[in-house]
């Protein structure tokens, strides 16, 4: 008996669900709105976790501990001009480091090995920083699956840092570079809103390609005797291009 009441009033829920869906009707006049899909003069956050970011992380993982990785998820503030026209502008930070030591072992006075001592010390780091201006246009006006086109405009600053110190810190060789990028891309999405719920989870999948400008790389080199600055090279520039998707989660509010 408790089994059939139970399954019955699952049949009810999922019923009752899928009334307010397809309706499209709001059932609530509290903000935020519930019960259906965004409308011209609505909000949304998003957060999208992308692969490039979860395969970071596993390189991360598998460094146990000589590598670092720190990084936000793509964060969008959209913007609904009507029902069908979504303004976004977005942003993205990660950065990663790589840590490791040059050691040799240590003798006592009778030629036994006592320990070890570090000769050196090597720090890699790079960094990224992307604001992401875009618009989507998305073609169905279904409560449930939402399906959008779009394109935006990623511009933002690379940073790439090397250090080597030595003989306790009294050396130094120190290496910056940063660079200006900009670009364009274009995606495409799918997300599906979640029963009476101003919320919507989905996949977005895009391609894009960013012209990377480089300056010329920044140089210290310290001794007990020396500590000098300078700058070696020239400025350069190259073009990058790939894809990449991302698992997305939206709260919509007006």
């Amino acid at each position: 008996m408790k089994k059939q009441l139970m399954m019955a009033l699952c049949l009810l829920a999922c019923v009752c669900a899928s009334a307010q869906i397809s309706t499209g009707e709001p059932n609530s006049s509290v903000i935020p709105r519930t019960g259906n899909r965004p409308q011209a003069g609505d909000w949304g956050l998003y957060l999208g976790g992308s692969v490039s970011q979860v395969m970071d992380l596993i390189d991360y993982v598998n460094s146990k501990g000589v590598e670092g990785y720190y990084g936000l998820p793509v964060i969008n503030l959209k913007y609904y001009s009507s029902d069908n026209l979504e303004w976004r502008m977005g942003f993205q930070f990660a950065a990663r480091t790589q840590n490791d030591k040059t050691v040799a072992p240590t003798y006592d006075d009778d030629g036994e090995v006592d320990g070890v001592e570090t000769l050196s010390k090597s720090y890699n780091g790079s960094n990224y920083t992307r604001f992401l201006p875009g618009l989507a246009y998305h073609f169905s006006s279904s409560n449930l699956l939402d399906v959008y086109l779009g394109a935006q405009l990623p511009i933002g600053f690379n940073s790439e840092t090397e250090k080597t110190i030595w003989n306790d810190g009294d050396n130094e060789d120190y290496c910056h570079k940063g660079s200006f990028v900009v670009g364009a891309g274009v995606f495409m999405g799918l997300q599906m809103f979640i029963a009476d719920l101003p919320i919507a989870i989905g996949l977005e999948a895009g391609y894009s390609g960013h012209l990377v400008v480089e300056g010329a790389p920044s140089y210290r080199h310290k001794t007990e005797d020396v500590n000098e600055k300078y700058k070696q090279g020239t400025r350069s520039i190259r073009a990058d291009w790939g894809a990449d998707a991302a698992i997305t989660f939206s709260y919509y509010f007006h």
